[in-house]
């Protein structure tokens, strides 16, 4: 009962996590395709300048990736017929990959 107790908890921490990479990387590939069609550059000529354009490209991170990021959960959860935690765990990376692609992004495109 034990052994299936702990088998039952790490196979939910295994999808949860897996989850959330799954969401980072597609956050991360759609961040870049964003700042790279766009045009986002991170330009400066000493740490300030650096410092508000990493804010600036972390504010549209940000703003698409609480655009998308529900939704594309959501789709998830109907498409897949998934429990509704792992399209909320999804979203969450997704989110956070938007954010993380938008800031690389605009230091590629510098």
């Amino acid at each position: 009962m034990l052994y299936s107790l702990l088998i039952n908890r790490r196979q939910k921490n295994f999808t949860s996590a897996l989850s959330v990479i799954v969401g980072l990387i597609g956050g991360l590939g759609i961040g870049l395709l964003i700042a790279n069609l766009t045009k986002l550059k991170i330009i400066g000529q000493d740490w300030f300048g650096i410092i508000c354009g990493s804010t600036i490209a972390l504010g549209f991170g940000i703003s698409f990736g609480f655009i998308l990021g529900p939704r594309i959960g959501e789709l998830i959860i109907k498409v897949f017929r998934v429990r509704p935690i792992i399209g909320i765990f999804i979203s969450i990376g997704f989110i956070v990959g938007v954010m993380i692609g938008m800031v690389i992004g605009g230091f590629v495109n510098r």
